[in-house]
């Protein structure tokens, strides 16, 4: 999945985290929760939109940090594992448009919920139900998106 989802390493605790929490959450295995019961590949496979791409092939430095993240030596920071689980959405483009597409996430059907946070350093942002939808005008929607909070995606590193 991390290969799949972005080669921004520093995301990789948060959206593996997520993965895991959602997985216990809905009572799955972790491979049910992002395969849909498909198999390895993309996002969208066989018409079934599913957790999480997993269409690349993992290399040794994603599986290290998945099996650090199933013992637990890998975590994102306590902020955000204090929100709990969250969506996960990453800009590929400064665009305007893209960024009104995110934020018109925050009202749909799917209950992605407000855009509560933006991981240090990317164009990642999270989205979580238990977040108030941030309120933006036609044509402001980078402005909207500049003002989310940033947070480390990780605690430092304490010795």
């Amino acid at each position: 999945m991390f290969v799949s989802e972005t080669s921004k390493k520093s995301v990789w605790p948060v959206i593996g985290w997520m993965a895991l929490y959602t997985a216990r959450t809905h009572g799955k295995s972790v491979y049910d929760r992002l395969t849909a019961g498909k198999g390895y590949g993309p996002r969208v496979k066989d018409g079934v939109e599913r957790y999480a791409s997993t269409a690349r092939e993992p290399s040794a430095e994603s599986r290290a940090a998945a099996r650090a993240l199933l013992r637990g030596e890998l975590l994102p920071s306590a902020r955000i594992r204090a929100f709990g689980h969250s969506s996960w959405v990453e800009l590929l483009t400064s665009q305007e448009s893209e960024a009104a597409a995110l934020l018109r996430k925050q009202e749909g059907k799917a209950k992605w919920g407000g855009v509560w946070a933006r991981l240090r350093g990317t164009s990642w942002y999270l989205l979580n139900p238990s977040a108030p939808p941030i309120k933006w005008e036609a044509g402001a929607a980078r402005d909207a998106l500049a003002k989310v909070p940033v947070f480390d995606s990780t605690d430092p590193a304490v010795s």
